[in-house]
């Protein structure tokens, strides 16, 4: 999902170029779950405590926030075609944590494994791209 805004610095017309900037803000959305199935071997495993936020980690580092900046000019054959050229900057940035928990009694109910750890994810890039293009307006 993006919202943004396209500014002309000149008002578009035939067979004259206009140059603009675009700025606007988005958000990527991911849904995703997961399941474990032990292949290899049974056993009961309903007395240990096992908790893990991995589905919640996962959807917020594969669903960033982008803001991004184009700049740019367009050249207008007639009123219904153009041809393009600008240069994007996309900045992009996720941040997450991960909590996991395990631990696992014997059959008199004792614990004798426990494991725990928490993750915190940070990520942000830029990135720069150089774009050609050919508009139709209907």
């Amino acid at each position: 999902i993006f919202v943004g805004g396209k500014i002309f610095f000149k008002p578009p017309r035939s067979k004259k170029v206009s140059p603009y900037i675009i700025l606007g803000i988005g958000k990527q959305i991911t849904d995703h779950s997961s399941e474990s199935k032990n292949l290899y071997y049974s056993y009961d495993d309903s007395e240990n405590i096992s908790g893990d936020d991995y589905d919640d980690y996962y959807e917020k580092i594969k669903s960033p926030i982008f803001i991004f900046g184009k700049g740019g000019s367009e050249y207008y054959l007639n009123s219904s075609i153009s041809i393009t050229a600008e240069m994007e900057l996309l900045y992009q940035k996720s941040d997450a944590k991960r909590n996991y928990t395990y631990t696992r009694k014997d059959y008199d109910g004792n614990i004798n494994y426990t494991k725990d750890y928490k993750i915190h994810r940070k990520e942000s890039s830029i990135n720069q791209s150089v774009k050609i293009g050919l508009n139709f307006y209907f």
